[in-house]
């Protein structure tokens, strides 16, 4: 995957060959990526706010996970409750030069958003179906769970 070797010399970017489990943190939002492959697949967790994206490019997600066996990405927000701001957040870095350089015709997008508390009324606001429209298009899909949110591959 063109990404991974992109990005894997980087400061912001961690390479994980053979880790069965990979967690992010920030405030009080926990997501954990369980890698059930045998062998385990190769991942790469890279910050994207103050990392791939400079701090004072706008509004951008917290973390991208790349799965570099394959052409997946994963955009996660961690967040307090406020669903609909996570959703403008991945949005951005959707449009953001540094992500999209990272994309290739076949990158399959999903969007991971990990509230702290459980989320308002505002998980169908336009914001939300945007961003799940656009990830469909790619493939992917969009998913919501309260913290600690544990995903298997």
């Amino acid at each position: 995957m063109k990404a991974c070797d992109t990005l894997r010399s980087k400061p912001f970017a961690e390479y994980h060959p053979n880790q069965r489990k990979l967690v992010l943190r920030e405030g009080g939002s926990t997501y954990t990526l369980e890698n059930r492959s045998n062998p385990p697949e190769p991942l790469m967790k890279v910050q994207v706010d103050g990392g791939l994206i400079p701090p004072d490019a706008g509004k951008k997600c917290d973390f991208l996970v790349l799965r570099c066996g394959r052409n997946i990405l994963y955009l996660v927000e961690l967040k307090g409750s406020d669903v609909r701001k996570a959703c403008v957040q991945i949005l951005a870095t959707l449009e953001h030069p540094e992500f999209r350089s990272l994309l290739e015709p076949d990158t399959v997008l999903h969007g991971r958003i990990i509230p702290s508390r459980t989320p308002g009324p505002d998980l169908r606001s336009s914001e939300y179906k945007r961003l799940q429209t656009l990830l469909k298009m790619r493939s992917g899909g969009l998913m919501t769970k309260s913290t600690p949110f544990t995903e298997f591959l």
